[in-house]
C-alpha cells in the first residue's frame, strides 16, 4: 500500500525523473517533499538559494579542475595509451583469426602424417621383434631345395 505522500511523489516526479536521473529518484522525491512543506516566503527565496548553490558547486568544480589538472592530463594519457593498446591487440587478434584456418588445416595434415608414421613404426617394430622367426620362415624354401638335392625327403 502506498501512502499519500508516495502517491504525490509519483505524480510530481512522473516518468521524467525515472528516465533522466533514475539513480537520484529518492533525492528528488525528498527535495519535492521538503519543497511542498516550505512557506511562501521560503518558496520565493528558493530560486535564489538554488542559484547560489549552483554557483558554489560550479566554483568548486573549477577549483578541483585547476588543482587536479595534472591528474586529468595523466588520466587522459592513460586512456589514450589504453585505447592504442586495445587497437593494436585488436589488429593482432584479427591477424591471428585470419591465419587460424590455415593453421588448423596444417595441424590436421600433420596429425594424418603422424598417424601414418606411427602405423609404419608399429609395423617396423613388430618386424624387428619377429625378425628371427621371419628369417627361419624365409629360409624354408632354400632348406627344401637343399634337402631335395641330397635326396633327404624325410
Amino acid at each position: 500500500k502506498m501512502d499519500t505522500s508516495a502517491l504525490a511523489d509519483n505524480a510530481l516526479l512522473g516518468d521524467a525523473a525515472d528516465k533522466s536521473m533514475p539513480d537520484h529518484r529518492d533525492e528528488i522525491a525528498t527535495y519535492l517533499r521538503d519543497l511542498s512543506s516550505f512557506n511562501m516566503i521560503r518558496l520565493e527565496k528558493e530560486p535564489a538559494h538554488l542559484e547560489s548553490s549552483l554557483q558554489r558547486v560550479d566554483g568548486e568544480m573549477q577549483r578541483l579542475a585547476t588543482e587536479n589538472y595534472d591528474s586529468f592530463l595523466h588520466g587522459s594519457q592513460c586512456i589514450r595509451s589504453t585505447k592504442d593498446s586495445f587497437c593494436t591487440m585488436s589488429e593482432s587478434l584479427r591477424g591471428i583469426q585470419e591465419t587460424m584456418p590455415d593453421l588448423i588445416q596444417k595441424c590436421e595434415d600433420f596429425e594424418t602424417e603422424a598417424s601414418k608414421i606411427r602405423k609404419k613404426r608399429r609395423l617396423t617394430s613388430l618386424m624387428i621383434q619377429n625378425q628371427y622367426q621371419l628369417l627361419e620362415i624365409l629360409e624354408i624354401p632354400q632348406l627344401i631345395n637343399s634337402c631335395a638335392r641330397v635326396e633327404m625327403y624325410e
